[in-house]
């Protein structure tokens, strides 16, 4: 989870890049240090939202975010949302990882039965992490969001336990292990 001490100039620096929030409800708005301990502390009291950073294992560099945010509790239902800050790390397959071991837990120990992913039309790489997670278009909300002039479509994928498990059969191997 991310803390108080996570919280840095380069992390207010991604949150505030035009280029890396260009397809982000960040986009356009101005973030400042307090405004990051303000969405930290709330994160961690938080009873639907569960806030990780994503940390290269050599150097224990901080790279990027992943959330879990229970979106109907009843339905047993959560969103998945990822950043990945430093765009030296862009097109490495990181997001995926982490994607891959959040759902892992939140379908294993959290016993939720469904994640969603969504993104606009005009994110082909958030659009691809989707497919290779397992993910299936569900909904295209049509000229849903304003981007750069233009309207463009907001896409939902949807991910269900067998779907994941069948492209990640060997988490479940090991998690039968456990």
């Amino acid at each position: 989870p991310l803390g108080n001490a996570d919280i840095s100039e380069q992390y207010l620096r991604w949150l505030n890049d035009e280029q890396i929030n260009r397809y982000s409800e960040r986009r356009g708005k101005n973030y400042t240090l307090k405004d990051l301990h303000n969405y930290i502390d709330e994160a961690n009291t938080s009873f639907n939202l569960l806030q990780l950073g994503i940390f290269i294992s050599q150097d224990s560099s901080h790279v990027g975010n992943i959330s879990l945010r229970i979106t109907n509790i009843g339905a047993r239902v959560a969103e998945v949302a990822t950043l990945i800050g430093e765009t030296d790390y862009w097109g490495r397959g990181i997001i995926v990882d982490a994607a891959k071991t959040l759902i892992h837990f939140a379908f294993q120990k959290i016993k939720l039965r469904k994640i969603t992913l969504g993104n606009y039309s005009l994110n082909r790489a958030s659009t691809f992490k989707s497919k290779q997670l397992g993910a299936t278009l569900e909904g295209r909300f049509r000229e849903s969001a304003f981007i750069n002039g233009e309207y463009v479509d907001t896409l939902e994928f949807g991910l269900f336990p067998e779907n994941f498990y069948q492209k990640f059969p060997e988490l479940l191997e090991n998690a039968s292990r456990a």
